[in-house]
This record gives C-alpha cells, sequence and structure tokens, in this order.
C-alpha cells in the first residue's frame, strides 16, 4: 500500500508532500500518521475480518472512489491537526468523502456516535427541567439515559458549555 504509482509520480507527491509540511518522506508514506488514518479507515469499510468492520463495511459504509488513492486523500484532508485528532463523518451514517469528513477531536468523535442518545440541545433541556425541579430519575425516564449521566450533564461534568 506504500506505492504511488496510479496517477502521480513520486516527484509530484513529493511537492505535494512539501506543499502540506510534511517534511522528508525517505523513511516512506506509510510512516504518516495520515496514511496510518486512511489505512486503517480502508481496512474497516473492506476487510471482513477488520475489527470494527461490522460498524463500516457490514453496515455499507464505503470510501469514495478518489480516497482510494491515499494522496488524494491527503490532499483533501490535509495534515491532521494534532495527534489528539481524530477522522470524523459527520454524519454517521453516510460514506468516508470530503463532504462528510473532518478532523475533530476524540470528544467530539465519539459524541457524533450512533448509539449517543444526547445532543447538545438535549443537555441544555435536561439542565432546564433539574433547574425546575425534576428529579434526575424522571429526567433519565424521560431521556431513556441512566442517572448518573443526567448528574454529570447537570453538574456540567459532561456535555459542557463551550
Amino acid at each position: 500500500m506504500d506505492e504511488l504509482t496510479d496517477n502521480m509520480s513520486i516527484n509530484d507527491f513529493k511537492a505535494i508532500a512539501s506543499l502540506l509540511g510534511l517534511g522528508d518522506l525517505s523513511a516512506g508514506v506509510s510512516r504518516l500518521p495520515e496514511y496510518r488514518v486512511w489505512a486503517n479507515m480502508m481496512h474497516r469499510c473492506y476487510n471482513p475480518n477488520a475489527k470494527g468492520y461490522k460498524y463500516y463495511g457490514g453496515r455499507g459504509i464505503e470510501v469514495c472512489a478518489e480516497w482510494h488513492y491515499f494522496p488524494n486523500f491527503l490532499i483533501d484532508m490535509r495534515r491532521r491537526p494534532s495527534p489528539e485528532h481524530q477522522l470524523d463523518r459527520i454524519d454517521p451514517d453516510g460514506n468516508y468523502e470530503p463532504g462528510n469528513c473532518r478532523w475533530v477531536r476524540k470528544t467530539t468523535n465519539m459524541r457524533n456516535r450512533r448509539d449517543v442518545k444526547l445532543t447538545m440541545a438535549k443537555a441544555r433541556k435536561i439542565r432546564m427541567l433539574a433547574i425546575r425541579g425534576m428529579s434526575h430519575s424522571e429526567i433519565a425516564k424521560k431521556f431513556d439515559i441512566n442517572r448518573s449521566l443526567v448528574w454529570k450533564v447537570v453538574n456540567n461534568k459532561t456535555w459542557k458549555e463551550a
């Protein structure tokens, strides 16, 4: 997967790498953190033996054709802002493609999961209901969450206002 032979010469890729601030690539493209992110994305979408395949490829999540070629992914996504940033699909049911992907910190990525029941709007509503005197148990039942999560939201331990 470390080949760059499709439509771009190694010199073209080195020029792009220089513009993106990737530095010396003599040790190989596969050492780039962005390459590892790309390879993992491809793996979970197309390898039925991959851990998590059932949540990605198994659900029909695909990678756009252009991104099957790493340099195109890198050109579109650019460098990862920091080691704490992860690749995120804005629509968790959508494909990996330029309009649906971004670099985000882990907290944002975790909030975008399909199984997350809260949103910032719901967190605000929970705080308002608590201020108005509704019990944590009642709020938990209303939002189908556990009481400890209600307590964390009410006490601004999670889903904090920006």
